[in-house]
């Protein structure tokens, strides 16, 4: 299967520049531009192969905040069989600093962020890809930004944890696809603020959340180590053994055996780390 990335910033500012990875030949290759350039904004990628492109503003050094080309409202979809993006409808609120995931009817749900106005968001929104079109669905029980990711659970529910702010930093909860309405979890019991964390789905059905940023609550620049393990059967959070680094924008993958294999990011003042750890569930 082939990679995309599309657009994000660069020191002179926002880009709309897309590449194709081919893994069989370890080459990638320069396509047309998004319709728009962005930067924060979400990719999702769709049931027919497609990926959608959500949000995200343009920039660039020399020009003022009030003067940004704001595409937060927008959206796009990238169309793997001609390598083109095609503008789709907008969202009913403008946001930034959004996750996004593909439900299991196709849908994808679209949460939190902030808008216009630096407020954060407890709405959140479907796109719906037969139509095109974005609709609201229930509130989440905090408003929510900069989250990274949100994971599928396997019963089809979807978990949410953390985000910047005091509320939202300390809790999760849970989002039902079927009835659209939100729910809180259970708190754990001294949970750190957490925010910019990785969240991932194990085999088992659990998700395990890693590092991230609690905004300076800790000695030092914040960056956490902590980890935690959510069990949907009893919809709770409890601490696990600690990451041997702090890690805040590192990646996380399941390996086939199940082990999850920890990556890079950065540590204490933002130093880069090019260390790997293994997490054994």
């Amino acid at each position: 299967m082939e990679g995309i990335a599309a657009g994000g910033g660069s020191n002179e500012g926002a880009i709309g520049a897309v590449e194709i990875y081919n893994p069989d030949l370890d080459t990638w290759q320069l396509i047309e531009d998004m319709n728009m350039f962005r930067h924060h904004h979400t990719a999702t990628l769709l049931a027919n192969g497609e990926v959608l492109m959500v949000g995200g503003y343009a920039w660039s050094p020399t020009t003022d905040r009030s003067q940004m080309d704001d595409k937060r409202h927008t959206a796009e979809v990238f169309d793997p069989v001609t390598n083109t993006f095609y503008l789709v409808g907008e969202m009913n609120h403008s946001r930034l600093g959004i996750s996004a995931t593909l439900l299991p009817n196709g849908k994808v749900l679209i949460i939190g962020g902030i808008d216009n106005n630096s407020q954060t968001l407890n709405n959140a929104e479907i796109f719906d890809p037969a139509t095109g079109s974005f609709s609201f669905t229930g509130s989440l029980v905090h408003g929510r930004r900069h989250l990274d990711n949100i994971v599928l659970l396997q019963d089809g529910t979807v978990f949410i944890r953390g985000g910047y702010g005091e509320e939202s930093s300390r809790s999760a909860e849970l989002f039902d696809s079927v009835n659209g309405q939100f729910e809180p979890i259970i708190a754990l019991d001294g949970s750190p603020r957490r925010y910019e964390h990785e969240s991932v789905l194990l085999a088992s059905g659990e998700v395990l959340v890693t590092g991230g940023t609690c905004g300076g609550c800790t000695a030092g620049s914040g960056i956490l180590s902590s980890v935690e393990l959510y069990s949907p059967e009893i919809k709770s959070l409890r601490s696990v053994p600690s990451l041997i680094q702090p890690r805040v924008g590192h990646s996380v993958v399941v390996l086939t055996d199940g082990r999850v294999l920890v990556v890079g990011g950065s540590s204490k003042w933002r130093e880069a780390l090019s260390s790997v750890e293994i997490y054994y569930p």
